[in-house]
C-alpha cells in the first residue's frame, strides 16, 4: 500500500515540474529583452585578503 501511495505522489511531484517548466518557457519568451539562462557558470577571481605566506 504505502508504494502506491509513493508512486501516486511521484506522479504528482512530475505534473507539478512539468507545469512549472511551461510556465518558465513562457514567461522566458515574453521577456525577450532579458538575456538567456546559459548553463554555464562564470567564476570570478578574487583576490584574498592576506594572503601573505606564513612565515613561522
Amino acid at each position: 500500500m504505502p508504494m502506491q501511495y509513493a508512486l501516486a505522489f511521484l506522479a504528482e511531484k512530475a505534473d507539478l515540474i512539468q507545469s512549472a517548466k511551461a510556465k518558465l518557457e513562457r514567461e522566458r519568451q515574453q521577456n525577450t529583452h532579458v538575456s538567456p539562462s546559459s548553463n554555464t557558470k562564470t567564476y570570478v577571481a578574487t583576490e584574498r585578503k592576506n594572503s601573505k605566506p606564513r612565515t613561522e
